[in-house]
């Protein structure tokens, strides 16, 4: 069982409600890969938490980046996990708003995920991201 963690950003055609066509796919797909997680939107940056058989992660991620919705895809930490973290989530959608992402990071704690990318990921998802 392996866990990763990684941070992207929307493409520039990417509309908002986009998210719960990921949200709604993974769910579809999740549990044929044996993968549970959950995913973070804001400010144009995805953050993602992902949990299963490294082989379905490995499949997840050559996905993700050919869906254009994507881009800068950055894997911030992957490793070996003793169990699953979120056995039931076959991929939930986290909200952080109003500058709030406790939610965000009592998920987070709950993982073995090092408090150093914890860390970066809360900054890096409560930041508004600037026009390129």
């Amino acid at each position: 069982m392996q866990q990763l963690i990684y941070v992207s950003y929307a493409s520039d055609d990417f509309q908002s409600g986009d998210v719960f066509k990921i949200i709604e796919t993974s769910a579809r797909n999740n549990p044929t890969r044996d993968v549970t997680g959950f995913l973070v939107y804001a400010h144009d940056t995805f953050v993602q938490f992902v949990e299963g058989p490294a082989a379905s992660l490995d499949a997840l991620l050559e996905d993700l980046k050919a869906d254009s919705r994507h881009q800068r895809l950055e894997v911030l930490e992957r490793r070996e996990g003793r169990g699953r973290c979120f056995p039931n989530w076959r991929m939930e959608r986290l909200a952080v708003s109003g500058g709030d992402a406790r939610i965000l990071e009592q998920k987070l704690r709950q993982t073995e995920i090092s408090q150093a990318t914890i860390a970066r990921l809360i900054e890096t998802i409560m930041t508004p991201r600037m026009a390129a």
